[in-house]
């Protein structure tokens, strides 16, 4: 039932107005309560399953266009072609990746 060695537990008392908003939330987003409230810590954003589906077809869309970013590096430097448009390329791929890397932190991907 728990993942990646989690032994440590916790209780905590809420109102029952808090306890049905998180119990709501937990539904709606397709995820325990637990991962509800251990997200809303860590400052994550909290989507829905379709949400998560988009991004997660934003980033296989975004890999897929820095994939073809290094192609074009690679062809320009195999044919010693012009070195500034190869940094330009190169900085922009560097700038995707990190920009790939925000999306995953964000949503817990």
């Amino acid at each position: 039932m728990y993942k990646r060695g989690k032994t440590a537990y916790l209780t905590i008392t809420m109102s029952v107005d808090e306890y049905k908003e998180i119990e709501e939330l937990s539904k709606e987003l397709g995820i325990s309560k637990a991962r509800v409230l251990m997200d809303a810590f860590r400052g994550k954003k909290l989507t829905t399953p379709e949400d998560r589906e988009q991004i997660k077809t934003l980033i296989r869309e975004l890999h897929r266009i820095g994939v073809n970013l290094n192609q074009l590096v690679r062809i320009l430097h195999t044919q010693k072609a012009d070195w500034q448009l190869e940094e330009e390329i190169r900085e922009i791929a560097g700038q995707l990746k990190t920009e790939l890397e925000k999306i995953k932190g964000i949503f817990s991907l």
